[in-house]
């Protein structure tokens, strides 16, 4: 119950708030209140049940709650508890709080002083339908918390939920001078809930303790206690867009203090009194004055003056709608001088201070004692006068433009505009963000799209030239897809053609997974890449991976295969099977910018670690070794090709190297196969005939190892796209530029560019560099030569050596 209470009290705040930021805010708003009930004995506070915006409900001291609705207080009181409460002074019905559930289960919340003078928090239940009915059941009760109370002031009285749906409940010191009970005041004693703000789970009985609250645990402080050190929070209240706690704080003989609470608080704050009454010293112990884990407030006035102060009486942040000026705007009074002040507050800096007493002098009677501030359920304000009256607060003129002309009459008299009809001039709307203007054009959108100045392709009333286009033609990319325009496979709500990326192997505009999804190209080693895509060395459709007549084994590390990695002794960067990064970890740490351009893979085997400091992971001591499974080359002559990536932080000829390592018994015995010592931060590849080197078995193994030689710093090592295939697929071709199976003139022309300075590269390459010293590097040397002209050269005549 208490999970679902908190998200519709979310919900309610986050709509809340969407129209708060919705409404502009008015240049200059003049207010002014009307009188809406009179003749009422001993008013205290007003409120609504959430979303009644039909019905206020009146409290009064003696007992009982009265509703206003239509213009009129009913006769009959909603509840009559006078024969179980002592009243006068300030004890009496003190406060009245809905539950947010109120709609549902009829249940709301009152604090008042019983027949022996003491504090009582009862839930009584409304009778029939909670919507319309004007009657609660006075036999209903059942009483959440009975507090003591040494003394008749003092009592607190406020009850309010918060926007986390617990009752917050507002607990003065227990009445006399100074907080005179015990040896530190009830402030400071967290062994009494008096001079406290108490919070209550009202669905978790019978002890009402929330589990979260701050001193929840065996002993002192008091599991219901919230906060700390209040004299008499009489009137506290929530913001209803933030969630934010103001407290007024009734003062001794100084001064009136306004406390606040951030909607992000755990609770526990600590509010001074005894010791400090604002932010004045009081010279009493319980506490050190301005300690640092004392909250001070965020204002406060002086006692005295002319009219005489005396007793702030606490309000509200104004969020209703009818007067968007007013929105943030904090309200408070004085009980003695009735003067009426109000101020914003960001949760650090307090703005806009201003007197309102003369601007809120009603239109019938005057304000003489205010005893309390009220909202309604939509939001609007209220000013409770405890003579008998309940005024609102109204707008008397809105300017939003600030010309000296009522807004109403700016727009008929044609010198605003109000296309939309919001009552609320165009450049108001615009300027104060009550509509938006993405074109800055001065018209808010929704007339733009209305009057046809800008194009609404999907009756979002948002303007196409604002709306996303990924391709750049002037048509929002919603639109792109639902009239055809463009493709989307993957129902994301994006054109395909925005996000290929790297993601369309086969260059035909359409993400790979929806190749292979919608069937125009398949997959059929299930490895996520269109097979018209995966290596095929003898051109026959078929990947290599599943071209078992020819491919004996292929691996290009998308899944694990069965490799086993030992270090032997390496202290750092042993063989992984991951993705490589994409950035620089440091000056000695070289990371591959993808995977390998001549394969189609995200993972390889590498020898970095996967994360960390610079240097961190590189190759120590060894070697560490990368065995492959056993495959099975007994039938004929095999072909291992394979791509590699070798660097090493102090360049070539410092004895670091990779070898690859060949075994026809299991991985009992080992023969070489090749040896790469020429450092390159680009992929590279190589093939091998296996056959050249030792008599091939079914019990063939093929292992790559990295060994630190002589200590010196052998950053890193990756293998990819290992394939062991009969001599129809020896690899890549050298001096084969263009990738077409041939050397020929071509590779010359591409040679000379190369060996000039690498200036294209034709896909799959990721680099010219890595094209350049894939196809020309003969001698393995890192880099482009004259010699490498003279092995193409051997090549293209048919004399390779």
């Amino acid at each position: 119950m208490q999970s679902m209470r908190r998200l519709r009290i979310a919900v309610t705040l986050s709509c809340l708030l969407t129209s708060v930021i919705a409404m502009p805010v008015a240049a200059d708003t003049i207010l002014t209140t009307e009188r809406v009930a009179s003749g009422l004995s001993g008013p205290l506070f007003v409120t609504s049940p959430p979303g009644d915006t039909n019905r206020l409900f009146i409290v009064e001291q003696a007992g009982r709650i009265k509703i206003l609705t239509g213009g009129s207080v009913l006769g009959t009181p909603f509840l009559n508890i006078v024969s179980i409460i002592s009243s006068g002074g300030e004890r009496g019905l003190l406060g009245l709080a809905f539950d947010p559930d109120y709609a549902t289960n009829g249940f709301f919340y009152v604090n008042y002083t019983n027949t022996s003078g003491n504090t009582v928090v009862a839930r009584y239940t409304v009778t029939g339908d909670p919507a319309t009915s004007n009657t609660a059941n006075a036999g209903s009760a059942v009483i959440l918390k009975t507090i003591v109370q040494p003394e008749s002031n003092h009592n607190g009285g406020c009850l309010q939920f918060g926007p986390d749906g617990m009752l917050y409940v507002g607990v003065g010191d227990g009445g006399g001078g100074n907080d005179q009970h015990g040896s530190i005041g009830n402030g400071q004693n967290t062994g009494t809930l008096l001079g406290k703000m108490l919070r209550l789970d009202v669905d978790n009985g019978p002890n009402y303790i929330p589990s979260d609250n701050p001193f929840v645990g065996a002993g002192d402080p008091l599991d219901e206690i919230w906060a700390i050190g209040l004299r008499n929070p009489w009137r506290f209240s929530f913001d209803r867009a933030t969630g934010d706690m103001y407290i007024a704080d009734v003062g001794q003989g100084a001064r009136e203090e306004v406390d606040f609470q951030p909607a992000s608080s755990t609770g526990g704050e600590n509010y001074g009194w005894r010791c400090m009454e604002g932010t004045a010293c009081t010279g009493m112990t319980g506490c050190t004055c301005n300690a640092p884990a004392l909250t001070l407030p965020i204002h406060e006035y002086t006692h005295g003056g002319t009219p005489f102060r005396c007793s702030i009486s606490g309000g509200y942040v104004y969020r209703g709608s009818a007067i968007p000026g007013l929105q943030g705007t904090y309200f408070y009074a004085d009980y003695c001088s009735a003067q009426i002040w109000s101020f914003r507050y960001n949760g650090s800096v307090l703005s806009e201070f201003q007197e309102r007493t003369t601007e809120l002098t009603p239109n019938i009677s005057t304000i003489d004692s205010v005893v309390s501030f009220g909202e309604d359920g939509s939001g609007e304000l209220y000013i409770v006068d405890i003579g008998g009256e309940v005024f609102k607060i109204v707008a008397s003129l809105i300017d939003c433009n600030g010309n000296g002309i009522e807004d109403s009459d700016d727009i008929n008299a044609g010198t605003s505009l109000d296309c939309n009809a919001n009552n609320i001039p165009d450049e108001c709307d615009v300027e104060f963000g009550g509509s938006s203007d993405c074109n800055a054009n001065g018209i808010p959108d929704e007339c733009d799209t209305a009057g046809a100045t800008s194009l609404d392709c999907n009756g979002n009333s948002t303007p196409d030239e604002c709306e996303t286009d990924c391709n750049f033609n002037n048509v929002p990319d919603d639109c792109d897809i639902d009239f055809g325009g463009s493709s989307d496979c993957q129902l994301d709500g994006i054109p395909d053609e925005c996000q290929l990326g790297g993601n369309d192997c086969n260059d035909n505009d359409s993400p790979d997974e929806c190749d292979i999804a919608l069937g125009t190209s398949g997959d059929c080693n299930s490895n996520g890449i269109p097979d018209d895509c995966d290596p095929d060395c003898d051109n026959d459709g078929i990947p290599d991976v599943c071209d078992t007549s020819l491919v004996l084994f292929f691996d290009n590390f998308e899944t694990d295969l069965g490799w086993t990695v030992t270090s032997e002794p390496a202290t750092g960067g042993i063989w992984e099977r991951a993705e490589p990064l994409q950035t620089l970890l440091g000056a000695d740490t070289v990371q591959p910018g993808e995977d390998n351009p001549n394969g189609v893979g995200t993972f390889c085997y590498v020898t970095d670690g996967r994360g960390g400091t610079a240097g961190a992971f590189d190759v120590d001591g060894g070697p560490t070794r990368l065995m492959s499974p056993t495959i099975d080359m007994s039938g004929g002559s095999i072909v291992l090709s394979y791509a590699y990536w070798m660097y090493s932080a102090l360049g070539t000829g410092n004895d670091d190297a990779l070898y690859v390592e060949v075994s026809n018994n299991d991985g009992a015995t080992w023969s070489p196969l090749a040896t790469h010592d020429v450092s390159a931060s680009v992929w590279r590849t190589n093939s091998v005939l296996v056959d050249s080197a030792i008599s091939l078995t079914d019990q063939m193994r093929v292992r790559f190892v990295i060994e630190d030689t002589n200590g010196s710093s052998f950053t890193e090592a990756l293998i990819d796209d290992v394939m062991v295939a009969g001599p129809d697929c020896p690899g890549p071709v050298s001096g084969d530029f263009d990738d077409d199976g041939d050397v020929d003139i071509d590779d010359h022309i591409a040679f000379v560019d190369c060996l000039n300075g690498p200036v294209f590269a034709p896909a799959p390459m990721n680099t010219t560099e890595e094209a350049c010293l894939n196809a020309f590097d003969f001698d393995d040397s890192g880099t482009i030569t004259l010699a490498d002209f003279a092995a193409l050269t051997q090549v293209f005549t048919g004399t390779t050596p």
